[in-house]
């Protein structure tokens, strides 16, 4: 649980939040930030809500591969 639920450096998102497009709830959280009129409201809000944090994910994770090549390119000597 803990490992699912902690921020990676570079995603700046949690494994369960990338998986399930939400914050996980503990046991005793039962109450719902989202209220659902119909069963095609929840599914159309959890594509919303995973294509927006894939979408974050994706930027993080290449501005973070930009920021250690550029870190790595300073010591590189050309052959």
């Amino acid at each position: 649980f803990a490992y699912n639920t902690g921020y990676h450096a570079s995603t700046q998102h949690s494994p369960f939040q990338l998986l399930f497009g939400r914050e996980p709830q503990m046991p005793v959280e039962i109450s719902s930030t989202y209220k659902f009129h119909k069963p095609s409201d929840y599914y159309n809000q959890l594509r919303k809500s995973i294509r927006i944090i894939h979408h974050n994910a994706r930027n993080r994770s290449v501005h973070s591969q930009e920021v250690s090549k550029t870190y790595d390119d300073k010591n590189r000597r050309d052959r």
